[in-house]
């Protein structure tokens, strides 16, 4: 089947530098030269940089190949409005790993969620890659608020999540349709931001919680509680505290919503790896909110 303009239109943003396939050669013993049984390293097609040391079995593909197969199944579904669909891509420098965001404008039911939260919501469907083992590849697909682009974690594990090893039995199509099922689902991840927003925690049961659960430094305080006050128009809500702590996974510790958490890490000195920052923060973030602490404070346990 053939691709619509739109998906065509979406798959031409995708980065040339991320679009290549690595090549496995077959690791060798430094001393004797010898070839090391079932080993082999995986180095990139052009420049021969080394990029992971692998088994038999490991499939290094192209990280083309699960974003164009998104994109497809979503094109085929009619579930998404394609022509409303942007694409965000944080190539690692060393081209090692690759996050894919698609951000849906609009899709199936997007009006309902918007008028039950009477704040303005998209989707998102991420794509994780790497040639290294940074992580296993993987796809998942959740709430999006529109209005400070503020990735939306699901509570009670509701986010929907796919995962694949990188093995000769991958098959990034499997992305595609996993990806346009979840898009089906997206309602359960809705109900518990209802209740968020009549939650009522106050301004400094908030911040005492968020220091108890990162420990950040004084000047991490500091810039923490200027997000929480960024979003002062939500009053003292457990969705306003929510929000403090998708923000943070979404934009990193500043208030500029226009930023990306890779992008503000990058710019720190710890920003050596950022996508893999960007991932352990994401868990972190993930593990507060789904914990029973944060539950009894917004009183949803």
């Amino acid at each position: 089947m053939n691709l619509s303009n739109d998906a065509v239109r979406l798959l031409e943003t995708f980065p040339i530098a991320a679009d290549f396939n690595p090549v496995k050669q077959a690791a060798r013993n430094p001393v004797t030269g010898e070839k090391l049984d079932g080993k082999f390293h995986v180095l990139h097609p052009d420049t021969n940089q080394w990029l992971h040391f692998c088994g038999a079995k490991d499939r290094r593909s192209n990280f083309f190949e699960p974003v164009e197969a998104a994109v497809r199944i979503l094109d085929q579904s009619g579930q998404v409005d394609l022509s409303t669909v942007k694409a965000r891509y944080h190539l690692a420098p060393d081209f090692t790993t690759l996050k894919t965001e698609f951000l849906l404008g609009d899709f199936e039911g997007k009006r309902k969620y918007d008028l039950e939260l009477n704040d303005p919501v998209g989707a998102t469907a991420t794509i994780y890659d790497s040639h290294n083992a940074t992580c296993r590849r993987h796809a998942k697909v959740g709430i999006i608020r529109l209005l400070c682009a503020n990735g939306m974690i699901g509570m009670d594990n509701q986010a929907q999540t796919a995962r694949r090893k990188h093995t000769t039995y991958d098959d990034a199509t499997f992305f595609g349709k996993q990806i346009a099922e979840f898009i089906e689902g997206l309602d359960v991840q809705v109900v518990p931001l209802l209740k968020l927003q009549k939650s009522v925690v106050s301004r400094k049961s908030s911040m005492d919680f968020l220091e108890a659960q990162l420990k950040p430094s004084t000047a991490d305080l500091e810039k923490i509680r200027n997000i929480y006050d960024y979003y002062s128009n939500m009053g003292s809500t457990g969705y306003r505290l929510y929000n403090t702590l998708t923000h943070m996974v979404s934009h990193g510790l500043t208030t500029n919503v226009h930023q990306t958490y890779i992008n503000w890490k990058s710019g720190t000195k710890q920003g050596v790896n950022a996508f893999l920052s960007s991932m352990n923060y994401e868990a972190k973030i993930s593990k507060i909110i789904n914990g029973l602490e944060f539950k009894k404070l917004v009183e949803t346990a």
